[in-house]
């Protein structure tokens, strides 16, 4: 089945949103081919267990790509590596999806689980996978059928959606 199929509904996002999302999948996407630092299981993830998102931290984290101490993280946990710094002090990360237009309880709740949520990890867990998901939620938007990541929805995706 392809995009093109099916019935959609755009998410309600801001021009900054929309810049959010297609920067974050541009640069996880853009990353080296043996870059290990992505998983959809953990934000962020270390030996130091962060829960709010501080500008020292961030500032401390916008290079996980070049990272050496083990650290991964999800799509949303690669924000401020990708320059998208949290809008204000002390944010814990689901704070920090709002700055994409996204909670992952309440009436955005789709859009975070299309994006963000940690179920991909077992149906669609790489960062092309996800850039991908990301590239058609802003092209497409996301199919009106969707609650919940699964097979087919990452089938679908990968159908029509072809990374560049």
């Amino acid at each position: 089945m392809h995009a093109t199929e099916l019935a959609h509904k755009r998410p309600a996002l801001t021009a900054q949103h929309r810049e959010n999302f297609r920067k974050l999948a541009d640069y996880v996407l853009n990353l080296p081919d043996d870059y290990k630092g992505f998983s959809m299981v953990d934000y962020c993830s270390s030996r130091r267990q962060d829960t709010f998102l501080d500008i020292a931290l961030w500032e401390a984290k916008k290079t996980l790509a070049d990272n050496e101490c083990g650290t991964t993280a999800c799509m949303l946990g690669h924000g401020p590596s990708a320059g998208i710094p949290p809008s204000r002090e002390g944010m814990d990360w689901c704070a920090y999806a709002a700055d994409f237009g996204c909670q992952p309880e309440g009436g955005t709740r789709s859009l975070w689980n299309w994006a963000f949520s940690g179920e991909w990890t077992y149906h669609a867990p790489t960062r092309a996978d996800a850039a991908m998901r990301v590239h058609y939620m802003l092209d497409y938007g996301i199919p009106e059928h969707f609650r919940n990541p699964s097979r087919e929805w990452a089938a679908i995706v990968a159908a029509s959606y072809e990374v560049k």
